[in-house]
């Protein structure tokens, strides 16, 4: 972890500011009076197989509801919070189980222009871990999200990211990423039972093709253990692996000239490839005394899964859009008791470590988005799903309100 603090500091620290100016607030009242923001997010479901129902399927559901503070400390640090709660499986039935989402520090002023984020935050891989996830025009989080992270969120994560416009004769907004994670997310990486970081670094470049119409193309890359140990009976699986993740994510926006809040087209493509290795030691746990030679099995697998979101804005109510997805289904595995289980994208199981296999999903859906104003949202989308021979129908409804500040747009 050290090791790869030092460089980054010494980028941010070594020389003045060279490119760009500080950063400094505009009014006084920014610093006294925080910005507040409170959001609910109600969604009720009807899916037509029980098997792949998930936690909030065929029910009412309050899926999310959260409040935002932000306020800049000086000129120089401006300080985020996010406090969440959510319905979550639980052993006494559904529960709402409350947490902080997100609690960083930015330095707004940092030396050459830069911004450093420190604390737990969207850790900006790919765009929809960049931005608000309930931002995007769409009532469920796209598969390869939910099976590579187990989380609508996506990965949220606890350590420092920075990023700085690079200087270029194109005259193009290029932005350079790199950050450090402690791996907290326990489908990608170890879940925080090891002391071993998660090295992230991105790159994007945008064009302006005209007043209002942007494209964006992003390069993103993760490496970090996924390694923990699993209990299954009396076995205990000590699993050693690495997790290596690229993303390219691809942005097209267009707004009306006439009608720019109202009317415009967005499009947005992420595909991730994920290599997984593992190096696994079996051995009994009856007693110490009775540990035998570990027996080693090698793994690894690569898989990969896109994406692909789009809406057009009718007028000033209306949206209709749609998404395509490709995934590969997620499994817990324990492969020496014997068995495999399935998950529904939720495996944040204490111990067990994850899989692929060779099952793949495909869905499409149809989305239709009604804006009351902009602090209000009802939605309806038609998902159908392949999971290899099995189609599942999914109807969902979702009320989406906002009060208060909003998050940065995508461009």
């Amino acid at each position: 972890m050290k090791s790869a603090l030092v460089p980054l500091c010494i980028i941010l620290l070594a020389a003045p500011a060279v490119y760009g100016q500080p950063r400094r607030i505009t009014d006084l009242s920014q610093a006294w009076i925080p910005e507040f923001r409170v959001e609910a997010n109600l969604t009720a479901s009807r899916i037509d197989n029980d098997e792949f129902e998930g936690e909030l399927g065929n029910r009412f559901s309050l899926k999310e509801a959260g409040v935002g503070l932000r306020s800049y400390v000086d000129p120089f640090f401006r300080f985020d919070f996010v406090f969440s709660g959510e319905e979550q499986a639980g052993e006494n039935g559904i529960e709402f189980t409350f947490g902080v989402e997100q609690a960083m520090v930015t330095w707004i002023a940092a030396p050459w222009g830069a911004e450093v984020r420190l604390g737990k935050m969207q850790t900006s891989v790919g765009e929809y871990n960049d931005d608000d996830p309930d931002e995007h025009p769409q009532v469920t989080a796209p598969d390869v999200i939910l099976n590579y992270f187990g989380e609508d969120d996506g990965y949220i994560d606890t350590g420092i990211n920075a990023n700085i416009y690079v200087p270029n004769p194109w005259d193009l907004s290029q932005i350079f990423w790199l950050g450090v994670f402690n791996g907290d997310n326990p489908v990608a990486f170890h879940g925080g039972k090891e002391r071993r970081p998660v090295y992230f670094t991105r790159y994007e470049s945008f064009w302006e093709l005209g007043a209002l119409t942007g494209t964006e193309l992003g390069l993103s890359y993760l490496a970090g253990s996924n390694s923990r140990t699993s209990v299954v009976g009396a076995e205990s699986f000590a699993v050693k692996g690495e997790t290596r993740m690229l993303n390219i994510h691809w942005e097209f926006d267009y707004r009306d000239p006439k009608r720019y809040l109202y009317s415009g087209f967005s499009l947005l493509v992420e595909y991730y490839l994920q290599n997984r290795s593992y190096n696994k030691n079996s051995r009994l746990t009856t007693a110490a005394s009775e540990l035998e030679t570990p027996l080693e099995t090698e793994t690894d697998e690569s898989t990969s899964g896109f994406y692909l979101l789009a809406e057009y804005k009718l007028g000033r109510n209306w949206g209709v859009g749609g998404r395509l997805d490709s995934s590969p289904v997620l499994l817990v595995d324990f492969e020496d008791s014997g068995t495999d289980e399935e998950s529904d994208g939720d495996a944040q199981r204490a111990g067990a470590y994850t899989i692929y296999g060779n099952k793949n999903q495909t869905a499409s859906s149809f989305v239709v988005s009604y804006y009351p104003s902009r602090f209000s949202t009802l939605r309806f989308q038609y998902t159908n799903r392949h999971i290899d021979d099995v189609t599942v129908n999914e109807f969902w409804l979702q009320l989406q309100v906002l009060i208060g500040f909003e998050r940065p747009d995508v461009f």
